[in-house]
């Protein structure tokens, strides 16, 4: 994922790799607040990983009877992830946390593809481009234009 830069939006809009509509012909561009919108609508996006989800959604990930057949390690490691912060966010997909969950729960199992279905969302073209929670505003575009 590269970093925002004006000069990045000014590519994504001419170059338009994804078909996107940024222009009204090959040379003209939309209206700056048309562009965010369009930039912003996540159905212009595709999946992205989120960075983070509340402990109570790790826990509704997990089936019952695979959290039984745990052992009592890997089960005091998953109470301990979601105990200590039940209502609070946790970073899913730092390295450790993500390899502990995949661990516990491997290939096969209804909690590994729960919890990783969790992690993902639809994000918008910008998301895609610049990460989570980017959002381009009117004046970037603007200002992108005239570079």
């Amino acid at each position: 994922m590269a970093d925002f830069t004006l000069l990045a939006l000014k590519n994504e809009i001419v170059n338009d790799s994804n078909s996107v509509g940024y222009k009204t012909s090959p040379t003209v561009w939309k209206a700056d607040q048309a562009i965010v919108d369009l930039i912003s609508d996540p159905t212009n996006g595709a999946q992205i990983t989120r960075k983070q989800v509340i402990a109570n959604e790790i826990v509704a990930s997990i089936d019952l009877a695979e959290y039984a057949a745990l052992t009592m390690p890997q089960r005091q490691y998953l109470d301990l992830l979601t105990q200590t912060a039940a209502d609070e966010f946790i970073d899913a997909n730092e390295a450790t946390i993500l390899n502990a969950l995949t661990t516990i729960f491997g290939p096969g199992t209804a909690s590994r593809a729960s919890l990783l279905a969790k992690l993902q969302r639809q994000g918008s073209r910008a998301e895609v481009l610049w990460g989570e929670g980017k959002n381009v505003t009117a004046g970037e575009v603007g200002r992108a234009a005239n570079l």
